[in-house]
């Protein structure tokens, strides 16, 4: 029995309706303690400017802690100790709404953190984004099947096997704000009013193999 393999391709796209801000706050001190105590009196800084502008503070995640030593190269050709570099990110996710976004970014300046910003625009039901795109793959591979079957002089018969092909799922959208850029510049009141999400794409492909049958077989 004759077969043949396919391979199809799928995309599928969705409007962002989620917000992720990732804030990063570090401090750099000669003393361990020191360095770990100015961090947590950020942290603890942003967080309540984040709670007065409306945000529950349970929804306020760690998403990573770090502590580093640092040393500087010098003339004398040896490296020398410099210092601690206490960091800790934050991640917070909301309903996407400008005006939310608004309020988190303006809340950086009254805190005294300066925290480095990542937002990212997400969708929260990502795993029907994805089926939507191996749906649209499988029906491309099925297309191509029945257009090579008759171009054959048969026709498409039973699926025999279907197998994962490279594999994307859901991009998100990336901005990203420096505190080098200054706190008046990142966190003004209408900074998010000039920023439009893409739309976010699933890409997912598909092998599948069917039995061809001849003309009689398929009669």
């Amino acid at each position: 029995m004759a077969t043949i393999q396919v391979e199809g391709r799928g995309k599928a796209t969705a409007t962002p309706d989620e917000i992720e801000l990732q804030l990063t706050v570090a401090s750099f001190l000669p003393e361990y303690g020191q360095a770990l105590e100015d961090l947590d009196r950020k942290i603890v800084s942003l967080k309540d400017a984040f709670v007065s502008s409306g945000l529950e503070r349970a929804t306020i995640k760690t998403q990573d802690f770090s502590v580093n030593i640092e040393r500087e190269y010098r003339e004398d050709g040896k490296d020398h100790f410099s210092g601690y570099r206490a960091t800790h990110t934050l991640v917070v996710r909301v309903p996407l709404d400008r005006q939310v976004l608004n309020a988190l970014l303006a809340a950086c300046p009254a805190s005294d953190a300066t925290p480095e910003v990542n937002i990212r625009f997400r969708i929260r039901d990502q795993l029907e984004l994805q089926r939507q795109a191996l749906e649209a793959a499988f029906i491309d591979a099925r297309k191509s099947a029945e257009l090579l079957a008759r171009s054959s002089g048969g026709a498409l018969g039973e699926l025999v096997e279907i197998l994962y092909g490279e594999r994307r799922g859901p991009t998100t959208q990336n901005y990203r704000v420096s505190q080098e850029a200054g706190r008046i510049s990142y966190c003004k009141v209408s900074y998010a009013d000039q920023i439009e999400p893409e739309n976010i794409v699933c890409s997912e492909v598909v092998s599948a193999t069917w039995k061809v049958l001849n003309l009689n077989e398929a009669m």
